[in-house]
């Protein structure tokens, strides 16, 4: 998903056995930025992550176990802190939006 100034992109990764992350990949260099370990546990990324209307968040939904229901975690760019946002246990949290300023 493009950053909203279209100078950096988000990706979800999962391809190895370390869990999945977020990379964020800048635009002109094509170099990574940021590669943040969102799960080291067995999880799936469900939907695409998505950015804030400034970039300094990126927004996407994540189950941490085949049985769990999915829920959204809130990454702060800058700093890299995740900050879990839903925790209903009885529908799955999913396809995060941001509301225009």
């Amino acid at each position: 998903m493009l950053s909203p100034d279209r100078s950096r992109f988000v990706m979800m990764d999962g391809s190895d056995n370390n869990g999945y992350r977020l990379i964020v990949v800048d635009i002109e260099s094509r170099g990574v930025i940021q590669s943040i370990n969102v799960s080291p546990l067995i999880a799936y990324f469900h939907g695409p992550a998505v950015w804030s209307p400034d970039g300094a968040y990126i927004a996407f939904s994540m189950k941490e176990d085949f049985r769990e229901r999915a829920t959204i975690y809130l990454l702060d760019v800058a700093s890299g802190e995740l900050t879990q946002v839903t925790s209903n246990r009885e529908v799955d949290a999913v396809y995060p939006q941001w509301l225009p300023p």
